[in-house]
């Protein structure tokens, strides 16, 4: 996939037409001290590769950072949102 920008809507949907549908294979279970892979999931159907080049994302120190370093390298950028919980 190239690194270009996408701006416009047909680019964009161009770009999810290309996405690879991959389960991820390990379940987040912590009472087992298993963490799952969902995220090398994601990543490996946005850009086409192994959900295995991806594997080491959970296990880093700070997998948000290795998350995004791992997007940037392949030319796509995480959106991160914060979800505001409201009392009510």
């Amino acid at each position: 996939m190239s690194s270009e920008q996408v701006t416009r809507p047909e680019q964009i949907a161009g770009r999810l037409a290309l996405l690879v549908p991959v389960t991820q294979t390990r379940l987040h279970d912590p009472d087992n001290g298993v963490r799952g892979n969902c995220m090398a999931a994601c990543l490996a159907s946005v850009t086409g590769e192994s959900i295995e080049k991806f594997d080491h994302i959970i296990d880093a120190p700070d997998w948000w950072l290795a998350f995004e370093a791992a997007c940037m390298a392949h030319g796509v950028a995480p959106l991160r949102l914060h979800a505001l919980i409201f009392d009510g």
